[in-house]
């Protein structure tokens, strides 16, 4: 296991090291650090191969933890969209299960520029899929007045549930985590039941907002349900709509920008985690995979789209890995 680790940390190190001269040359190179380590991935087939090279869904893993989880540097002021208190009532804000049911990501997550898509992406799967966790695991406590109301949110560390208190004045603090859209093209921000989670979510990781950025989709389905579920680097349609038949909540992974010079499609957000939405059939007649991005509606000059469609050609070249997790039925 050691041994382990000590490839992982000196192949994601050496990736790291060596990304701007990745970016200028189109070969493979080797690290000089380790004469046994894998050579530096220059595309997402030489990347996906690495990830699978001793066959182990735990070495991935963890080399995808390496990529991944570096911490990031928000603090609170980063968040923006700061919501006016008087806008902040407790008992107007649905956590129940018919609002949770009727939730629709493509519109109401928005992320703005905080990196935490990894956790949000993850808890809108979840709630497509399993609406009944997400509302038993908060719950609004009525204080002596409105004003001192506060949520209880259960996560989870190591299949263990963790509770943490959410004020009010904290999401205020935190400002505004959902978008609702309008015919008209134009929207309101309004503080929803994700503002809540995330808000624990931050407590959850030690209360310091750059430790909720750039972690792991895993990490994210451990955190909501207790299970970090299965990793795949494997592209394929057929095992997707598995996945998706099978009732599990299924997010995806673009590897960071400075690993392969950014997305080869240019409406795809590198080091991203998108929402796995399904398969259609595009205009074409060719099977596309609908991906949400947790973004959501992009305001001006935002160009990436909240939507994405693509073949199974695109898809592989630009998503390295998929995490599921399964709900009981």
């Amino acid at each position: 296991m050691h041994a382990l680790r000590a490839q992982l940390d000196a192949v994601s190190r050496g990736m790291r090291e060596m990304a701007d001269e990745l970016s200028e040359h189109a070969h493979e190179q080797e690290l000089a650090s380790t004469a046994d380590a894998p050579t530096i991935p220059t595309s997402m087939g030489s990347l996906r191969s690495l990830l699978g090279q001793d066959g182990s869904p735990k070495y991935a893993e963890d080399l995808l933890r390496h990529l991944f989880g570096a911490s990031g540097g928000s603090t609170e002021d980063s968040l923006g969209g700061f919501e006016d208190p008087r806008h902040v009532s407790s008992r107007t804000i649905g956590v129940d299960l018919e609002t949770i049911q009727a939730f629709d990501p493509r519109t109401t997550v928005q992320g703005d520029s905080f990196g935490d898509c990894w956790f949000l992406a993850t808890l809108a799967s979840v709630a497509a899929q399993n609406p009944e966790l997400i509302a038993e695991n908060i719950e609004l406590v009525h204080g002596p007045t409105p004003d001192e109301d506060y949520w209880i949110v259960t996560l989870y560390e190591n299949g263990e549930p963790v509770e943490h208190v959410v004020t009010q004045d904290e999401l205020v603090k935190d400002g505004v985590r959902g978008r609702i859209d309008h015919d008209t093209g134009s929207y309101s921000e309004r503080i929803s039941w994700m503002s809540i989670y995330e808000r624990a979510a931050v407590e959850h990781v030690g209360g310091d907002y750059g430790d909720l950025e750039a972690n792991f989709a895993g990490k994210g389905l451990d955190m909501i349900t207790g299970d970090s579920g299965s990793l795949s680097i494997n592209a394929g349609f057929d095992s997707i709509r598995a996945d998706l038949e099978d009732g599990k909540s299924v997010v995806t992974s673009t590897p960071p920008g400075w690993l392969l010079g950014g997305a080869p499609d240019g409406d795809v957000v590198d080091g991203h985690v998108y929402i796995v939405e399904g398969l259609s059939t595009n205009q074409e007649g060719e099977e596309v995979i609908v991906l949400v991005n947790p973004w959501g509606t992009p305001q001006p000059p935002a160009s990436k789209p909240p939507v994405l469609e693509l073949t199974q050609e695109e898809y592989a070249a630009n998503f390295v890995s998929r995490n599921t997790v399964a709900h009981d039925s």
